[in-house]
């Protein structure tokens, strides 16, 4: 619902500025017009339908309408002739109309991003225009009436599709700033008029396809800032020389061989971007461009540098990445002005000790170099803050790099250091510290002393114990120690941060300290295979057969102490299909799996095979890549010894089978992800990194195989047999240190008493027929025994968890940690992002999971029967609707749902735990369906899991089967290579509930609506491979709406599949050719952003590229803005914070409050990939600022929160929620903001304008 806002709440600044932006607006608010205050009116972000009453806006002489999804204006907007200053940035207007001449008064008239493929010939009467903007416009020329706007000073024309050089622009003889960056077809020379333009100061060239500078750019003698990046032009003219005002010039990627001569005469030379050209030297006339202060030659093949380099006595920024040198070359130490140095991805051996001449060096990249040692002039180094040396193969860190007293952060991860230096303590700027990928065994205690320490990394070291003062790191915000064999304190402590490894080393201090070993067994297998009496065999010593009636449902925990001073946590999961969408929330590291097999049924054939051990192996590998398991042959009591050779064989030799497919399967992906990263060309770093991430995360399940430990064959019948054998191996599994690292870890006594005491109240119903055996806990008197209660809960509530824990001797407010550990291990689980669970402690996984037993229960007659003692307040007659409502709509209403739990347990409990599995979501019941025997309270939840029918027939008319002449389908598609896990597309259904609206699910499929966009999705497996695939259709000028409601939903499917680390998947693009001429077989285009050099259209392989695909049907459209125009929105927004600009929300926390602001960044950082760049630039963040955050970060969650903190460092008190709010918006990054306000309900009420003072 769209936004009211009073006139009354409105402030307006002293300048008479008034910012409306993203208030949900649907239009202007009643009696704006009648205000004499208002002068610029800003409402940006705002889904506006705007009236004739607009006209009435007579005293406004700035407005901002941009991203408003205007797709008309109506004739009286024309009418606002005292316009000046007016912003249509990203409004689908297809169209302006010539009335837009009247504007006679303007100056400033932006229209990017608009779906414009015409300007009206009327825009002539413009004759005060200063500024015209018209980027990302599929226009393809510009009418000759664009000559007359002779007072233009700038035109922004980039990212259009002008097949030539527009020739008006020639005669726009006032022209100072031109972007002409990014033109979509090759524009490969420009017209000789339009060197005449000799007042020009700012060229922007980016990307444009030309092919040869002609002498006559001699002639714009006060440009001042040139690109000419990523055109191919090879060579430059000598007549470049005599722009003798040229103070910034990026020539990168040009193909340019050498410089002329006559580059020394651009003397006034501040900013050479050189990079990625294939220079063998530079002219020795460099050294004359003596106010040079910023200088890129990365990927250069020059061998050596020129002497003259060394004049450049003004130069403070020099990168050198993927530079050829074996040494760093004297003249480069002679550059004492140098503070920003980056010999990143060298080939350099050593540092010579000249290195410490640079006395002003703050900022020094080595990473991926081959140095093994560094020099003892490093020390002389004394102002560096930033020195990475990660990835160069150093053995030992000389003492000196310790004295770098102003040191801010320090990379030495991928090294081969044993040991750091014992002295740390003097590195006291230190904030940011990295040693991931070595060889420590342990951090020296003086790391404590590092009191302004923020962040550090030391994952996969062999790090068992930490420094007892570690706590001590107050400031220390972002701790990242996994892949560590911790023990003290154990790695579910570390996760939790600072505070909580304070508290544990205070704990251990307190109440001293004990050896726990505790390792978690699941036992897995298709029904009746014989888990439950395995696993009530092994634990009580003799035989115990389980009946039919009684076997597992969903998942049953017992706890078994076989010896060696281990307890083991056993997972019992039932067989049936329907329990599968519980079990995989189980399934985690540091686990032994028992995967059982009924060799009494076993037969030896491949379906066989497959469903009692190949299903299962591929669930664990996709879930938990290198999972432990143990095969254990159960009922051998019914073979002979014949038999069970025969059948032992032929499972081990297919399980062989299976991990070589496996295998082979994982080095084709790799393969396939390789060529495709080879074949980017120049695609966004976004696109590169999201791909190479990819690419390393598949190449390492190559070493990432599931590990069988061994083979068992028991029996659980009268006489047992083998069960000595297999607990004899569970135990040296378990004592593996190969298998399991951190099987022994130290926890403080009080936390120890407090898991026992939860253990104890979880076998409490156990004790109740045993009234003469009591247990004694530590700290407990008599008195205290004998007031514990009798009854078993089914969970705690915290105050009651806090009651217990203050019997072993904790305080409330050192629960947390334990709390957390606990969960952690597995004892016990928690769901604190759920409002409706977050106050309970379910001490009793398994009475957590009894609660869906009758919900996911595998016989539905019986469930619905009218014997079902639960629900004998329905008719026979309502229960076969309600079977019926299951099995066809997967849908069950809230009253049927509550009958059929105990009636102790809250039904909101339940629901709430399976909307957090992506089991169910709820749905109101249509008023229609609303009578005597349904309340008008109720609501109905869908299970998709239930449903059986296929795509119903009526909904032909909402998707014909033939795509309409006019539009166009947009088709993402999700391809899952082998293995699917089970349940994954119902549980995606589930996950895009919130994104869509009227939706009608059937057993593979969903169709539904988006804004007016209808959707459908589709999950087909065939063969070995499973297609899922979400579609919309449109015309063509609506790609970029057919994005915006498409790939949302596939990010859903991709966080999904994050789950799964083990599932092979790739994304593609339908072919829309393909779709429409209904041709087997489509072509899948890789899916990705469009580049800048992309061209209009795409051919298609399938039909031997006889035909084309439009371009914005195969790669997503950027319209966002990026460059210099990109900077100047960013410099706008941080001026209008500066300004005294009155939030409109009375007691709003995301325009002001910036001291929260972290709170929302896990979320962020949780749900951005390689997104986190364009966030990056659009708050602010320069080129090297994001390359620097990107190099001391491994992965894009750390880089992201990096990025955000480093943001709200910088801006202070203005690093607010509504900006980040608004750049996810601008972003187009729907999915992280709704999931923010979905997450956080304070920012859905504030940007939707409510407040309590309302």
């Amino acid at each position: 619902m769209a936004t009211f806002i009073r006139l009354v709440d409105i402030n307006v600044t002293d300048n008479g500025i008034l910012d409306l932006s993203s208030n949900d607006l649907s239009n202007i608010p009643y009696g704006l017009w009648k205000s004499t205050e208002v002068k610029q009116l800003i409402l940006t972000g705002n889904p506006l339908t705007l009236t004739s009453e607009v006209g009435l806006l007579t005293n406004i002489t700035h407005l901002d309408l941009s991203q408003c999804q205007l797709q008309t204006l109506p004739p009286e907007f024309w009418k606002l002739t005292q316009l000046e200053w007016l912003n249509l940035y990203f409004n689908p207007l297809q169209t302006i109309p010539a009335e837009v001449g009247q504007l006679i008064n303007i100056k400033h008239l932006e229209l990017p991003a608009c779906e414009l493929q015409t300007l009206p010939p009327e825009i002539a009467n413009l004759t005060q225009l200063e500024c015209l903007k018209v980027s990302f416009n599929p226009l393809e020329t510009l009418p000759g009436e664009v000559g007359q706007l002779t007072n233009i000073k700038r035109l922004n024309i980039g990212r259009c599709h002008f097949k030539t050089f527009p020739p008006a622009v020639c005669r726009l003889t006032k022209l100072e700033w031109l972007d002409l960056n990014g033109n979509d077809t090759p524009l490969r020379t420009l017209p000789g008029e339009f060197w005449q333009l000799n007042n020009l100061k700012h060229l922007d060239l980016f990307s444009c396809k030309l092919e040869t500078i002609p002498p006559e750019v001699g002639l714009l003698t006060q440009l001042e800032w040139m690109d000419l990046r990523l055109n191919p032009l090879e060579t430059l003219p000598a007549e470049i020389g005599q722009l003798t005002n040229l103070k910034h010039l990026a020539i990168s990627c040009c193909g340019l061989t050498t410089l002329p001569a006559e580059f020394e005469k651009l003397t006034q030379l501040e900013y050479l971007e050189l990079e990625g050209n294939p220079l063998k030297t530079l002219p020795a006339g460099v050294g004359k461009l003596t106010k040079m202060k910023h200088l890129t030659m990365s990927s250069c093949p020059i061998s050596t540098l020129p002497y003259e380099v060394g004049r450049l006595t003004q130069l403070e920024w020099l990168v050198l990445k993927f530079y050829p040198l074996k040494t760093l070359p004297v003249e480069v130490c002679q550059i004492v002005s140098v503070t920003h140095l980056d010999l990143s991805n060298g080939e350099l051996t050593a540092l010579p000790p000249d290195v410490g001449r640079l006395s002003r060096l703050e900022w020094l990249n080595l990473t991926s170099n081959h140095l093994q040692a560094l020099p003892a002039a490093v020390g002389q180094l004394t102002n560096m803050k930033h020195l990475d040396l990660s990835y160069c193969r150093l053995a030992e860190i000389p003492a000196e790099v310790m004295t770098l007293r102003q040191l801010k952060f320090l990379s030495l991860k991928s090294n081969n250091l044993f040991e750091l230096p014992e002295d740390m303590s003097q590195l006291q700027s230190l904030e940011k510290f990295e040693v991931d990928y070595n060889k420590l065994s342990y951090l020296p205690d003086t790391i404590c002393s590092l009191q302004n320490l923020r962040s550090l990394s030391a994952w996969r070291n062999n790090i068992k114990t930490l420094p007892v003062r570690f706590g001590q790191l107050k400031r220390l915000t972002e701790l990242d120690i996994k892949d560590n064999p911790l023990q003290l304190p154990p790695n579910e402590v570390c996760e939790q941060g600072i505070e909580a490894i304070r508290q544990y080393f205070d704990e251990v201090e307190r109440s001293g300290k004990e050896v726990s070993a505790r390792l978690k067994i699941v036992v897995l297998g298709k029904t009746l295979a014989g888990k439950t009496s395995l696993v009530l065999t092994l634990s009580s010593g003799k035989s115990s057969l389980t009946e039919e009636a009684d076997r597992t449902h969903c998942v049953e925990i017992t706890q078994w102490a076989p010896g060696d001073n281990i307890t083991f946590e056993v997972y019992d999961f039932g067989g049936h299909d329907v329990y599968h969408l519980t079990h995989e929330f189980f399934l985690t590291q540091d686990t032994l799996h028992l995967l059982t097999v009924n060799l009494r049924t076993y037969n030896c054939t491949e379906q066989c095979y497959t469903e009692a051990v190949g299903f299962w192996l591929d669930t664990l590998i996709s879930r938990v890549p290198e999972a432990v398991v143990t095969l254990v042959f159960s009922h051998v009591d019914g073979c002979n010894s014949t038999e069970i050779q025969e059948k032992r064989r032929h499972v081990e030799q297919n399980f062989e089978l299976q991990q070589r497919n496996r295998k082979r399967s994982i080095t084709q992906h790799t393969k396939r992800l390789k060529t495709v990263l080879d074949n980017m060309d120049f695609r966004s770093e976004m696109e590169q990194e999201e791909l190479k991430e990819r690419y390393e995360r598949t190449r390492r399940l190559l070493k990432r195989q599931l590990r069988l430990t061994g083979v068992c064959c028991v029996s659980s019948a009268e006489p047992t047999c083998g069960m000595d054998a297999l607990k004899e191996h569970i135990l040296e599994s378990a004592n593996n240190p190969a298998l399991f690292q951190t099987l022994r870890k130290i926890l403080p006594r009080t936390w120890v008493d407090l898991e026992q005491r939860l253990l104890h109240l979880r076998n409490r119903g156990e004790e109740e027929g045993n009234p003469g055996e009591t247990v004694k806990f530590a700290n407990e008197s008599q008195t205290q025994q004998s007031q514990r209660r009798v009854e078993r809960p089914k969970w705690l509530t915290i105050s009651e968890c806090s009651r217990e824990g203050q019997l072993a001797g904790l305080r409330h407010d050192r629960l947390e940690p334990v709390l957390y550990y606990l969960q952690q291990v597995g004892t016990i689980l928690r769901y604190t992002d759920i409002p409706e669970l977050a106050y309970y402690v379910f001490h009793d996984p398994p009475t957590l999971i009894e609660l869906f037993k009758d919900l996911f229960y595998h016989d539905i007659d019986a469930l619905f029967s009218i014997e079902n003692d639960n629900l004998d307040d329905f008719t026979s007659s309502q229960l076969i609707t309600f079977k019926l409502d299951l099995l066809d709509r997967g849908m069950m209403r809230n009253d049927v749902l509550a009958s059929l739990l105990p009636p102790d347990i809250p039904p909101a409990v339940v629901t709430a735990l399976m909307q957090n599995f992506g089991l169910c979501f709820e749905t109101q019941v249509p008023e229609a369906l609303k009578g005597a025997d349904i309340s008008k309270d109720a609501c109905l939840y869908r299970i998709p899991w239930y449903l059986q029918k296929q795509m119903p027939e009526e909904l032909i008319n909402a998707w014909p089967t033939k795509v309409p002449e006019k539009q166009e389908q947009l088709q993402l598609m999700c391809n899952i290579r082998g293995f699917c896990p089970r349940g994954l597309f119902q549980r995606f259904s589930v996950g895009i509930h919130p994104y869509v609206t009227d939706r009608i699910d059937w057993k593979d499929g969903v169709l539904a609506f988006k804004k007016d966009h209808c959707i459908l999705i589709c999950s087909k497996p065939v063969a070995n491979e499973t297609y899922i695939t979400i579609a919309t259709r449109g015309r063509l000028a609506q790609a970029g709406e057919m994005w915006g409601v498409v790939h949302p939903l596939l990010e859903v499917l991709v966080q999904l599949l994050q789950e799964w680390p083990g599932v092979l998947y790739s994304l593609h693009v339908t072919c829309a050719h393909c779709i429409k001429g209904r041709l087997d077989n489509p072509h899948q285009y890789d899916l990705g952003n469009r580049a800048p050099e992309d061209g209009r259209e795409v051919r298609c392989p399938r039909v031997k590229f006889t035909a084309t695909v439009p371009a914005d049907l195969v790669s997503r459209p950027v319209n966002a803005p990026q460059g210099t125009e990109a900077a100047e929105k960013q410099e706008k927004r941080t001026h209008s914070h500066e300004v005294d600009t009155v939030s409109i929300r009375p007691g709003s926390d995301v325009h002001g409050q910036s001291t929260d602001v972290n709170r929302y960044f896990y979320y962020i950082k949780e749900n951005l990939t390689a997104e986190w760049k364009d966030l990056a630039y659009w708050l602010g963040f320069s080129r090297p600022d994001v390359d620097n955050i990107d190099e001391r970060n491994r992965d894009y969650k750390s880089r992201c929160l990096d990025m955000l903190g480093e943001w709200q460092k910088r801006e202070g008190d203005a690093a607010t929620m509504y900006v980040l709010m608004e750049a996810l918006r601008e972003l187009r990054l729907t999915s992280v903001l709704d999931g923010l306000k979905s997450t956080y309900p304070e920012l859905a009420r504030d940007t939707a304008g409510h407040s309590d003072a309302e």
